[in-house]
């Protein structure tokens, strides 16, 4: 027996309530476009469900819960391809994770498959009796109606929710309060995991697809997240400057064609009582005659080629000023050309430093943003964050983080790298402290050294963080190698104010 329809006429409970009732034992698919669910029933009660790109969702699930990075989710996702198994199969049998780790997470999968489905509208089903064994990696049950009364609840509340979060094609971004909010925020895990995927890249869309969760989970994450200013939209569309765009001006000039040929043919038909009119029609140069515009030409070259004589007479007195002292006088001359270009000095930085660029490790350990304008060097493996930014204006950012479960004394460990600094083997020696201090930032606790020394007659600081939080241990080393030159120093202390307002230690 085939049962098939619509979901415009045949509403998802009813379907499942009336295979629950009847006891079915078979395969229920149910298309939308390019989504296709896969839901199994024995004797009524639902034991498996999957999705398109089932294997992808599940690796993204493990991910926000914590058990897998994005270094090892792409290894492994490739590792199962290749030997054409299940992920979950590949990372029991890799000791990855235990098999009992592994039925708690497929549960987990099954769940949000079947609570994504109920918010569907749209679509067409068929139900097919059939023989059913237990698919997938683990055993799994579902009481059908707990599922629909669980199901509707999250319905009834996601309606809400929808009208409070922006469109689905908006990408969100960390405020720039983004530490400071989160810091007053107790976040759950699932909230963390949504705030992990947004990178200023990824749309609301995207985030809930690689979340792994179902849709109403991951919308009401994002709008925590909202609510409590951790999080905005990148770009904001003025719809009201759409809506109230100004109608075009008529073109005023668009009709001088006519107008002159109708002044031509009447200038045709009457006599010419008139020819200064019919003159100034012909010439576009406001009436003057053919005859005088060679007086005016010669006028206009003379004072051209003055001009022209002017200028090349200044700047051959200024060559030979400037050979006669250049000898007696070893101090730059300030031209114009030269205060133009210290100007630019000046204005550079300003309009330098006025964007920003996120960064966010593979591994998901921490966010900040920087400057934009720097080259990126990524060599992080799965154990370890190392991120290099580097500006052609000789200020370097280099980034290390790790995980961390050891003891931790800031102000300990602050004077064990001052003394650091001053042993002669560490090649740091000839650096003075400048300041040092403990510090709270990012959602981890830890120390602040700057140093400076001299170097080829070049001034050159370093900003030195170290902090721990949420089991991790991380180390920001912002480098100037000529801090003396404007542009470099400005750059230098935009890099480091960037820093210590965007820092976020991921939990």
């Amino acid at each position: 027996m085939a049962l098939e329809g619509n979901l415009e006429t045949f509403y998802l409970s009813s379907l499942f309530q009336l295979l629950s009732n009847d006891k079915k034992t078979g395969k229920l698919r149910i298309t939308h476009e390019d989504d296709v669910v896969t839901v199994h029933f024995c004797d009524g009660t639902i034991v498996s469900a999957t999705s398109t790109d089932n294997e992808k969702h599940l690796g993204y699930l493990l991910r926000s819960e914590g058990v897998v990075g994005d270094i090892e989710l792409e290894k492994y996702l490739l590792i199962a391809r290749n030997r054409k198994e299940r992920l979950g199969k590949v990372l029991v049998d890799e000791y990855f994770i235990s098999k009992e780790e592994l039925d708690t997470f497929i549960r987990m999968q099954i769940e949000n498959i079947l609570f994504s489905l109920f918010n569907w509208t749209i679509g067409k089903f068929r139900f097919e009796e059939c023989a059913i064994s237990v698919l997938g990696d683990s055993d799994t049950q579902f009481e059908t109606m707990e599922l629909i009364l669980e199901a509707s609840r999250r319905v009834d509340e996601m309606s809400v929710l929808v009208k409070k979060i922006p469109a689905k094609d908006q990408i969100l971004r960390y405020t720039p309060d983004a530490a400071s909010a989160n810091r007053q925020t107790k976040l759950t895990n699932q909230e963390n995991a949504v705030l992990r995927l947004v990178n200023g890249m990824r749309s609301i869309k995207e985030i809930i697809y690689q979340s792994g969760y179902d849709e109403f989970t991951a919308i009401k994450a994002l709008y925590t997240l909202l609510t409590a200013g951790i999080i905005d939209i990148k770009e904001k569309t003025e719809f009201l400057l759409q809506t109230e765009a100004p109608q075009p001006e008529p073109d005023v000039h668009a009709d001088i064609p006519a107008q002159k040929k109708d002044a031509e043919d009447l200038a045709g038909q009457q006599p010419k009582k008139n020819p200064r009119l019919h003159a100034a029609q012909e010439h576009p140069h406001r009436g003057i005659p053919k005859k005088n515009n060679r007086f005016f030409s010669i006028a206009i070259a003379g004072m051209v080629i003055l001009a022209i004589a002017s200028v090349a007479a200044l700047l051959l007195n200024i060559e030979v000023f400037n050979a006669l002292f250049r000898k007696t006088d070893s101090s730059p001359v300030q031209t114009r050309s030269s205060g133009r270009q210290q100007r630019e000095e000046i204005e550079q930085p300003a309009k330098y430093l006025t964007e920003t660029q996120s960064i966010q490790d593979k591994n998901s350990f921490f966010f900040l943003n920087l400057p934009a304008g720097f080259t990126y060097e990524d060599t992080t493996t799965p154990r370890k964050s190392v991120i290099t930014a580097t500006y052609t204006a000789d200020v370097t950012v280099e980034i290390e983080a790790k995980r961390w479960s050891g003891q931790w004394n800031a102000e300990d460990e602050m004077y064990k790298k001052i003394a650091g600094f001053q042993d002669a083997q560490s090649g740091r020696s000839r650096a003075a402290i400048e300041s040092h201090t403990i510090i709270n930032m990012g959602g981890g606790l830890g120390y602040r050294i700057t140093s400076a020394e001299t170097i080829n007659a070049a001034l050159c600081m370093t900003h030195f963080y170290m902090l721990v939080g949420h089991q991790k241990i991380i180390s920001i080393q912002i480098m100037c190698k000529n801090c003396k030159q404007l542009q470099t120093g400005s750059l230098f202390s935009k890099v480091d104010e960037t820093i210590k307002k965007s820092l976020l230690i991921y939990p």
